[in-house]
């Protein structure tokens, strides 16, 4: 039970990284939308 609190913050920091990487690759596929809608409006 001693061994818990070494593997926490390793498993804490993979959480956030993910996270991390997750945020931005919403915010780029937030960015191609807009993108593509410009794209679409502009050849109607």
């Amino acid at each position: 039970m001693q061994v818990m609190p070494f593997k926490l913050p390793s498993t804490n920091s993979n959480i956030i990284a993910s996270h991390h990487l997750l945020t931005r690759q919403s915010m780029l596929h937030n960015v191609t939308n807009m993108i593509y809608l410009h794209a679409i409006s502009y050849h109607k």
